[in-house]
């Protein structure tokens, strides 16, 4: 959707940053809020980060040209950028 879009388009800004850098984990942050808007929260995100690293290496491995797309550089990004701090803790 747009907000999808938009994020993207503000990640593809910072692909050079430090993950751990606090601009690139403002963004890690609406990422995630996306991800659970998108997906509810009944799964951990953990799981869906794990779910969706793996459809990206499924689709590097049809085209490798994907992982140097905007899309491919920014998804990284991300992954990296919520890794810094480790996965949030499981509610109870």
């Amino acid at each position: 959707g747009r907000q999808g879009e938009i994020l993207l388009a503000d990640i593809q800004l910072v692909l050079d940053e430090d993950p751990s850098a606090p601009v690139v984990q403002q963004l890690a942050a609406r990422w995630v809020g996306l991800i659970q808007a998108v997906n509810g929260t009944a799964v951990p995100l953990p799981v869906l980060i794990r779910c969706g690293q793996a459809t990206l290496r499924k689709f590097e491995k049809r085209s490798p040209q994907i992982a140097l797309s905007p899309w491919g550089r920014g998804m990284n990004l991300m992954a990296r950028a919520v890794a810094v701090h480790g996965p949030p803790p499981l509610a109870d």
